[in-house]
């Protein structure tokens, strides 16, 4: 098909070029294209073959790469990078894709790092995802996932980010570090495996349950930040971590409706706290179990009603630590 394009003084420039916007596509959309294999892949590309990236990528104004079922991209340690506004929205994304493994990436400037949406089976390995504007790794609705041997840090809201309904993934041997809000966030999913992993330098919580149920906290290096449980968190078990700075944080949680939930049934065992006086809170929260956490001198247990329910039934048997 031929266009034919009438000649314009300097005041029809601009009509002109979003003419030509409207018929021939943005440049950035007119890139986009498969890639993989033996064909390099540009900002906005699906890769629909499994590849390893030979140079940087970027600066990419909308989306990094988006990758198909089964595929393996391989960053070699190449930056991914995104232009930091709102419309570089997801570095990496895995839509609905299944046994996909990113490894060895390196993303920053987007809103989303690398995210895995209504995924599962998928691998997240040994990248780094820094300077997002919001989350570095994002799990939306996606399932037996492993997101491991990662770093998270500098992002501008969660270093990972386990969203709703996002069951049985495993988060471990990552470090996750001076995130502005949580390093690692699990909203409204069970059974998740939070181990191994070292979380550091966080103006919130380093690792923080809220709706969850069912979750193992365990071997985790925690530094200047707390473990937090609100709302209707249940029948979670934390188990052997190491806090220093801050301690385990129980917490009732009103939601827009006005009701309230409750942590109840979970259980601290084992590993320690200290260097803090905020050791172990309890707000509305109750029947809880801590058995042989070990507490420096400084330490406290404090417990407050909150919601209208008293802190009762929590059980707390606590060690020196030598």
């Amino acid at each position: 098909m031929r266009w034919r394009v009438r000649a314009v003084g300097l005041a029809g420039t601009g009509a002109l070029a979003a003419l030509l916007v409207v018929l021939l596509g943005s440049p950035s959309s007119a890139r986009a294209a498969d890639c993989g294999g033996n064909v390099p892949c540009h900002c906005g590309d699906t890769v629909n073959r499994s590849t390893t990236l030979t140079a940087d990528l970027g600066v990419c104004s909308g989306l990094g790469l988006r990758l198909r079922s089964g595929i393996v991209l391989n960053c070699a340690n190449h930056t991914i990078t995104g232009n930091t506004s709102s419309t570089a929205r997801y570095g990496i994304l895995l839509d609905v894709a299944t046994r996909a493994v990113v490894k060895n990436c390196r993303v920053t400037g987007f809103r989303k790092g690398i995210r895995v949406y209504r995924g599962q089976g998928n691998q997240i390995l040994g990248s780094e995802t820094f300077a997002n504007h919001d989350y570095g790794i994002e799990l939306a609705g996606s399932v037996s996932n492993v997101v491991a041997n990662n770093s998270s840090y500098d992002n501008g809201d969660e270093g990972i980010h386990v969203g709703t309904g996002s069951h049985d993934n495993a988060i471990r041997s990552n470090t996750v570090t001076h995130n502005k809000n949580e390093n690692i966030y699990v909203l409204s999913s069970n059974r998740c495996r939070i181990t191994d992993n070292t979380a550091t330098r966080t103006d919130s919580a380093a690792i923080f349950l809220k709706h969850a149920h069912d979750t193992y906290v365990a071997n985790n290096t925690v530094v200047n930040g707390r473990i937090h449980a609100r709302g209707d968190a249940v029948d979670n078990t934390f188990e052997d971590n190491s806090l220093r700075g801050n301690g385990y944080f129980f917490e009732a949680y009103q939601d827009a409706s006005g009701v309230w939930t409750y942590p109840h049934n979970n259980s601290v065992i084992g590993g320690k706290v200290e260097n803090t006086t905020t050791c172990l809170r309890f707000a509305g929260a109750y029947d809880n179990l801590v058995d042989q956490l070990r507490l420096d001198d400084e330490c406290q247990v404090t417990m407050w009603p909150l919601g209208g329910r008293e802190p009762t039934g929590n059980v707390v048997h606590t060690l020196p630590l030598q």
